[in-house]
């Protein structure tokens, strides 16, 4: 590269900076909100496509409705990423820490800390039977 390519090439100026921070901050903030791609936007549906005993259904439908498959991928439904495929997450995970990672997730996650504890305990139990069988 021409010395003169060069200086081009690092000139871009202040206000470059400036827009490729607010770029930055606005994937974070779209992908942080659950407003990112997935799968299930695109079909018009935020259903998981994952046949559950009846006693799982309501944890289920919390799971649609608190809209996890934004960043997450359950079988064929979702997304994939930026969290991690929750197909086989009861495999991973017992009750006990699926709580936990809700309370204190990792970011991007957002906290489902202030979850109503019936709603929470459903989401729980729907994860926890998510199993390799």
């Amino acid at each position: 590269m021409k010395s003169s390519e060069r200086e081009r090439a690092t000139s871009a100026g202040p206000g470059a900076h400036r827009w490729a921070a607010l770029l930055a901050a606005l994937v974070l903030a779209t992908v942080s909100s659950g407003c990112g791609p997935s799968r299930a936007a695109e079909a018009g549906s935020a259903e998981i496509r994952i046949p559950v005993e009846p006693r799982y259904v309501a944890g289920k439908e919390v799971a649609e409705s608190s809209n996890c498959l934004a960043c997450h991928e359950f079988a064929e439904s979702g997304s994939r990423g930026p969290g991690p495929d929750l197909t086989t997450v009861g495999s991973r995970y017992d009750v006990e820490q699926l709580h936990k990672i809700l309370d204190n997730p990792p970011s991007p996650m957002p906290s489902y800390r202030d979850m109503p504890a019936s709603d929470k305990r459903a989401l729980v139990e729907f994860l926890a039977q998510l199993k390799n069988e």
